[in-house]
């Protein structure tokens, strides 16, 4: 954006990378690897791939999963084949979300492109459609989940873990309505995190996942 002179953003870039290689190497050698192939994907994206329609949101979605996979490598927990489907699904929704506010934002003005990106107005639509279709798709993973085998053998009261669908479904349609609008700032991710009502259901959401641990089957 222009706010970090290039000398300086440069001089952090170093400073962060020595920082990481050497936290890395208390780690161990998985997540090593993972690590390599974030750094690599992040820099074919700022280069190449954030310009090219369809898979810079894909590329994103990517990254956001390799974080969860690497915050599994790290401390040595097993992978969920659910999870990782639940973070495609669901941070592909965000990233077209991102693009639909871009988009938006430059709607009432006289270019139709994006600058750097693969976008037109002219998409909207299809962004649109694709972007809340991939919401959907993450609650369905989730509900799949929950009549996992194994699902009934880690809760008391797995029954409580519906509850998160009418969340997750209520958190993406808001989002989706509040994008369309032009309402959304062009990082989904950080309007989560700065406003209250997805704190508040981030809070819900974990009550009923320590409830379903928690709570007996005889209540």
């Amino acid at each position: 954006s222009g706010l970090i002179p290039i000398k300086q953003a440069l001089l952090i870039m170093a400073v962060l990378l020595v920082a990481v290689l050497a936290l890395a190497t208390q780690l161990n050698l998985a997540f090593q690897l993972i690590l390599g192939i974030y750094f690599v994907s992040t820099v074919l994206y700022s280069m190449f791939f954030k310009s090219l329609a369809i898979l810079d949101v894909c590329v994103l979605a990517s990254l956001y999963t390799l974080r969860v996979i690497g915050g599994g490598v790290a401390i040595g927990a097993e992978w969920s084949f659910w999870l990782l489907a639940f973070s495609m699904f669901f941070f592909i929704s965000l990233a077209l979300a991102k693009r639909v506010s871009e988009l938006t934002n430059i709607k009432t003005g006289d270019s139709e492109w994006i600058r750097g990106r693969g976008y037109q107005v002219g998409d909207l639509p299809v962004l649109i459609n694709a972007g809340v279709s991939s919401g959907l798709l993450s609650i369905l993973v989730v509900a799949l989940y929950i009549n996992a085998d194994k699902v009934l053998q880690m809760y008391a009261f797995p029954q409580l873990l519906w509850l998160i669908c009418p969340l997750l479904l209520y958190w993406i349609g808001r989002v989706w309505i509040i994008t369309t609008r032009g309402l959304m700032h062009e990082d989904p991710i950080l309007f989560a995190i700065r406003d209250r009502v997805s704190l508040l259901t981030v809070l819900c959401g974990a009550l009923v996942v320590v409830s379903a641990v928690f709570l007996p089957v005889s209540f």
